[in-house]
């Protein structure tokens, strides 16, 4: 349920925001940038907890 309503938000967020989406190498980078901070913080945690 939480996923749901957090995609619901971000979608509204969006849509509010008058953004244009972004094209393909924009969409590529966006992802691949989410990419690299979710490696960082899963680096992060792993270092919390050794």
């Amino acid at each position: 349920m939480a996923f749901e309503t957090s995609t619901n938000d971000g979608f509204l967020a969006f849509i509010k925001s008058g953004e244009a989406c972004p094209g393909p190498e924009g969409f590529k980078q966006e992802i691949d940038q989410r990419i690299q901070d979710m490696q960082k913080a899963f680096a992060a945690k792993a270092g919390e907890q050794q």
